[in-house]
């Protein structure tokens, strides 16, 4: 579950509370990725957009993290802050896939993963305030299909379905129905070598139950088709 705990809100850029173990970080919501052009080709996919990601920048490292939602194959997802709204069902893929993909993208600046520890945890729990995550290590390049291949990366992407069956086969996660309505939350989070958190990117990604769907299907920006 989000940590609430840890926000410190700023108008639309909120500052993160440093812990104990912790340094520093600004989350800016609805953003764009510096160093980056105006998509991530070359990094992750083919025409996914450099806008209306959820960045947190180290504030005293080259670190910087993003994370957003995608409507699969073609375009932004509408959001307010780091909550970004989905349509129910499927697409037909290949593979077939939930309607909506996570994007996450690392550049750890003069590090790498030699430095850090990343890791994505996916909620595969539709309850509202309840979370059951998995967990992708991405210091461990096998687990992560399309995820880096060497320790020695520093910047790197990642786009990744619910529905696809590695959560399944390889970290154990439970069965995701993309016909659920609820809450999904992601989070990105960057860790230095004594465990504190460098960066850490949360996004919550809505489902709405089957009357709603209209609505959300006319807020839905259409963009180039983009291939994954």
């Amino acid at each position: 579950m989000i940590d609430t705990k840890k926000m410190c809100a700023a108008g639309a850029v909120v500052a993160m509370c440093a812990g104990a173990a912790s340094a520093s970080f600004t989350v800016t919501p609805q953003s764009a990725m510096s160093g980056f052009g105006t998509n991530f080709n070359g990094t992750v996919g083919t025409g996914i957009a450099n806008s209306n990601v959820n960045v947190a920048s180290s504030d005293t490292l080259d670190v910087e993290i993003g994370l957003k939602a995608d409507l699969r194959f073609t375009a932004n997802l509408p959001s307010v802050g780091n909550r970004y709204d989905a349509p129910l069902g499927t697409t037909a893929g290949p593979p077939m896939g939930a309607t909506w993909n996570y994007v996450a993208v690392v550049d750890l600046g003069s590090g790498t993963l030699n430095d850090y520890q990343v890791n994505l945890r996916l909620d595969f729990d539709p309850a509202a305030g309840a979370s059951n995550f998995a967990t992708i290590d991405y210091n461990l390049a096998a687990v992560a299909a399309g995820g880096p291949t060497a320790l020695n990366t520093g910047v790197f992407g990642d786009s990744q379905n619910p529905l696809f069956s590695f959560w399944q086969t390889l970290l154990g996660a439970p069965a995701f129905d993309p016909n659920a309505p609820g809450e999904y939350e992601v989070e990105l989070e960057v860790l230095d070598g004594a465990g504190g958190t460098v960066a850490l990117s949360q996004i919550v990604v809505r489902v709405p139950a089957p009357g709603s769907a209209a609505l959300l299907a006319g807020g839905l920006v259409v963009a180039g088709r983009r291939r994954r």
